[in-house]
């Protein structure tokens, strides 16, 4: 089964998987934490990359609802976009491949991009491709699985039965592939339960005028 037939087969049960409460609804709470903590009032725009279900899209919306934002949410399922469109309005879920990251119009304030980071085959260009879409003095947050210990690494054994398989990025591997255009303003660790592994949070902020210092 390939990746695309797995998470568009995880798509109507994906409220009662187990790691909803050990991995994503921890994370969505850090998520919103962090805009709260670094999102310019000035932001209007929104992208969440390899959004689900929409729980995360959902849950900005909700949070940021005085702001008037506009929010575009995108994963490469078509079943997981469109079990996110039944049970949101007002978000532009778009059915997309990070891989094509690029063909999406404008630039963004905030990217947010959640536990699907170690299921791309190019992460360091999936980061790359993340900043080019960033305004000036825009907020990239990832937040995913990390195997920084042999407990992680484990536990990794374990998720890979539900969701297939993946490479979970170290502190060290972000940092390796961090682009030049982005900086990293904060590193935090979750870890709130002795079944879940380290859920690592980077924020990044993208320098101003980068774009033009850079020639791909």
């Amino acid at each position: 089964m390939n990746k695309k037939a797995v998470w568009d087969f995880w798509a109507k049960r994906y409220e009662r998987l187990w790691v909803q409460r050990f991995f994503l609804t921890p994370t969505r709470i850090k998520v919103l934490e962090l805009m709260e903590k670094y999102m310019s009032m000035r932001a209007t725009r929104i992208l969440d990359i390899g959004c689900g279900i929409g729980q995360l899209a959902a849950d900005i919306r909700k949070r940021f609802a005085n702001r008037g934002l506009e929010i575009t949410a995108v994963d490469f399922s078509r079943e997981m976009i469109e079990r996110a469109k039944q049970n949101n309005e007002g978000i532009d879920f778009l059915e997309l491949d990070v891989e094509d990251l690029l063909n999406l119009e404008g630039e963004y304030d905030v990217i947010v991009c959640t536990h699907s980071l170690p299921y791309y085959k190019d992460q360091k260009k999936a980061i790359s491709d993340m900043a080019v879409k960033l305004r000036d003095g825009g907020i990239l947050i990832l937040a995913h699985a990390s195997a920084n210990s042999l407990y992680d690494r484990l536990i990794h054994g374990i998720v890979k039965l539900t969701a297939g398989g993946a490479k979970y990025p170290s502190v060290a591997d972000i940092i390796q592939m961090c682009d030049k255009r982005l900086k990293i303003v904060e590193v935090d660790k979750l870890h709130r339960a002795q079944i879940m592994t380290t859920i690592l949070f980077t924020v990044f902020k993208k320098v101003r005028g980068s774009n033009e210092d850079i020639v791909d």
